[in-house]
């Protein structure tokens, strides 16, 4: 687990914090335009998205833009002894309250395995290093994905959070791709 008192996890705090209204407005909107279209041109792959908590990027415009191009959308919960899992999601899909009072899908009978991991950053270089919130929640996530079947993990961010450099030690979690209201980065591994 990462930690959470981090000098330059706080910083990026209050970069995310300082970030207008009405540019995040905008933001959300070019996300969907721009991750819309790339995620689509993979087919028909199963991308879990997240529920923004605090000033977090929302990815959920982009992700009812995807369902409506009818692809296969989940979201994570953190299960008791079995770390994080995913469950179909759909707007409009019963949610019930998970850990922090973030929604996650009420119904736990539709399991399933995503192709893409959209997960919020922090922080990210353009080496593909990504800061997370210090919890290790998609650490967690995303190691184990990625023991089971190949995974594209998809960062999602603002480009004021971009770094020029991740402190050795401070990332989490690699991304194969950083999403912002900008455009879209990829990294080779």
């Amino acid at each position: 687990m990462t930690s959470n008192n981090n000098p330059l996890r706080e910083q990026m705090k209050q970069v995310e914090k300082a970030i207008p209204a009405d540019q995040r407005r905008h933001a959300t909107n070019a996300l969907a335009d721009v991750g819309a279209d790339f995620l689509a041109s993979t087919g028909p792959k199963t991308i879990a998205g997240f529920f923004p908590t605090g000033h977090q990027i929302t990815p959920l415009l982009l992700m009812n833009a995807l369902h409506l191009r009818q692809l296969p959308l989940a979201l994570p919960k953190r299960c008791e002894n079995h770390g994080v899992v995913f469950h179909k999601w759909w707007p409009g899909a019963k949610m019930a309250a998970g850990d922090r009072n973030i929604p996650v899908p009420a119904d736990c009978e539709n399991e399933v395995e995503p192709d893409y991991l959209l997960v919020p950053a922090l922080g990210f270089d353009r080496m593909g290093n990504r800061l997370g919130y210090g919890e290790g929640f998609y650490d967690q996530a995303i190691s184990t994905l990625r023991t089971k079947k190949q995974i594209m993990v998809v960062g999602i961010g603002f480009a004021e959070q971009e770094l020029p450099t991740m402190i050795e030690g401070e990332n989490d979690g690699r991304l194969d791709w950083i999403l912002t209201p900008q455009g879209l980065h990829g990294f080779t591994q």
